[in-house]
C-alpha cells in the first residue's frame, strides 16, 4: 500500500510543478489563439489531475487527499487568473471621465490579479515542498553528486544543455525536464523516474517505474522492473541498462529494486492502441546501435563536483576546468 502512495505523491506533485511552470510561463501578447489552446489544456489537465486524486482516494491517507485538494485548488485559482489576465472580456466605450474611472479600476485590479498569482505560485510551492537536489539551468559542464548528496533524496534536473550528469547513488526518485544533448547516468533509483521534454540525449537509468513524457530522439539504456511508459514520444530506442561503477552493487542492496528483473525491452506506449502492431515510436537497439552509442566521449567542458542546487537555489560547491575524471566513463 505504501507503495502506492509513494508512487501517487511523485506523481501528483510532478504533475503540479508543470502545469504550475506552464502557466507561470504565459506572458501578455498578441498570441491570443496560442494562449488560449494553452490555457484549454492546461484545464484539461487540471480535469485530469482531480480525476487522479478521486481515483487514488480509496488508498490514500486523509492528510494527502486534503493536500492534494488545495494543490488542485490553488491550481484552478492560478488558471482562472491567467484566463482574465491574458484573454480579457470585451468592454463597452464610455465618456471620458468613466473611461478613466475604469482604467482606474483596472490598473488596480490587474495589480490585484498580479499579487494573487504570485500568492497562488507560492501556494501551490509550499504544498508541493520537498528537499529536492540536483542540477538546473547548466551547459557544457559535467555534473556529479556521489554518496550521501544524493541517497535516499529527491533528484530534480532541469534545463540542462550538452552536459553530463553523473549521481553515482542511489536516489529515492528523480525528475528530470527540458534536457537537451545531455547523457545522464544514474544509480538505482528506489522508486519511480519521470521524464518530460528532453531531446537528443543518453540515459543510463535504473529504476522501479519509468514515465516518459514529450521525448524525442533520445536512448535509454535501462534497468525496470516494472513496463516503462512513453506518451507523446517518437524515436526512443531502448537497451539493458550497462552502466557500472565500484558502488553499485551496495547501492542495489539500499533499495528494493530486484536486479534480477529487467523489462528493458517491455515499454508501454500510451498513443498506441492497437496490440498486434508495434509502436513506431520506439525500438530495441541492435549490438551496433549499441556500441555507437556509448563509444562517443562527452562534450561538456567543465565539471561540478557537489550538490549545486537545493529547492532552487544555484549555488555551486565546486568548480573545476578539464580533465574530466576518469569515474565518469
Amino acid at each position: 500500500m505504501q507503495a502506492a502512495v509513494d508512487e501517487y505523491l511523485t506523481t501528483f506533485k510532478s504533475k503540479v510543478a508543470e502545469l504550475n511552470e506552464r502557466l507561470n510561463e504565459l506572458q501578455p501578447g498578441k498570441d491570443k489563439a496560442q494562449h488560449t489552446k494553452t490555457l484549454d489544456d492546461v484545464g484539461m489537465e487540471v480535469t485530469h489531475l482531480t480525476k487522479y486524486l478521486t481515483d487514488s482516494t480509496h488508498f490514500l491517507p486523509g492528510y494527502d487527499v486534503r493536500t492534494s485538494q488545495k494543490a488542485i485548488k490553488a491550481l484552478q485559482e492560478s488558471l482562472a487568473l491567467k484566463r482574465k489576465e491574458l484573454l480579457p472580456k470585451k468592454k463597452f466605450a464610455f465618456k471620458t471621465k468613466k473611461k478613466e474611472a475604469v482604467k482606474a479600476k483596472a490598473d488596480a485590479s490587474a495589480a490585484s490579479r498580479e499579487q494573487q498569482a504570485k500568492d497562488t505560485a507560492d501556494t501551490i510551492m509550499s504544498l508541493l515542498s520537498i528537499d529536492t537536489k540536483g542540477f538546473k539551468d547548466q551547459t557544457d559542464k559535467t555534473l556529479i553528486l556521489e554518496g550521501a548528496e544524493l541517497n535516499g533524496k529527491d533528484i530534480a534536473l532541469e534545463r540542462l544543455r550538452n552536459c553530463t550528469v553523473v549521481l553515482r547513488g542511489a536516489p529515492d526518485s528523480l525528475h528530470i525536464a527540458d534536457v537537451e544533448n545531455t547523457t545522464v547516468k544514474i544509480g538505482p533509483v528506489n522508486r519511480s523516474l519521470m521524464l518530460h521534454r528532453c531531446t537528443n540525449c543518453r540515459f543510463f537509468l535504473a529504476c522501479q517505474q519509468l514515465r516518459i513524457h514529450h521525448t524525442v530522439d533520445t536512448d535509454f539504456f535501462i534497468h525496470v522492473t516494472s513496463r516503462a511508459i512513453i506518451e507523446d514520444c517518437s524515436r526512443l530506442r531502448f537497451a539493458p541498462y550497462s552502466w557500472t561503477y565500484p558502488e553499485l552493487e551496495a547501492d542495489y542492496k539500499t533499495t528494493s529494486l530486484d536486479p534480477t528483473i529487467n523489462n528493458w525491452d517491455k515499454v508501454n506506449d500510451f498513443n498506441w492502441i492497437k496490440p498486434d502492431e508495434p509502436s513506431p515510436h520506439w525500438r530495441v537497439m541492435t549490438a551496433q546501435e549499441i556500441e555507437d552509442a556509448t563509444s562517443d566521449s562527452p562534450t561538456s567542458t567543465s565539471t561540478i563536483v557537489g550538490e549545486a542546487v537545493r529547492s532552487g537555489s544555484r549555488e555551486l560547491l565546486q568548480e573545476t576546468e578539464p580533465p574530466i575524471p576518469s569515474a565518469v566513463e
